[in-house]
């Protein structure tokens, strides 16, 4: 995976990230395995765009634990 510096801020990410479309109407499980699949192949960047409670609640749900090696 290729990383780049996010303007002066330090902090690194991945040239390819997850939009968070895929995460609506999905159960737990899906967003799980989505997260996994992304921490597993470097992707370490996620737009979170939407308002939706149970799709935060669901991400969050998956981020625990491994948090820091995600930038929202």
């Amino acid at each position: 995976m290729i990383y780049r510096t996010l303007g002066r801020t330090g902090i690194r990410v991945s040239e390819i990230g997850m939009g968070c479309e895929g995460f609506v109407d999905q159960p737990y499980e899906q967003v799980l395995s989505f997260v996994d699949k992304m921490e597993s192949h470097g992707v370490n960047c996620i737009d979170l765009y939407t308002s939706n409670p149970e799709v935060r609640s669901n991400l969050g749900r998956a981020l625990r634990g491994r948090r820091e090696k995600f930038v929202l």
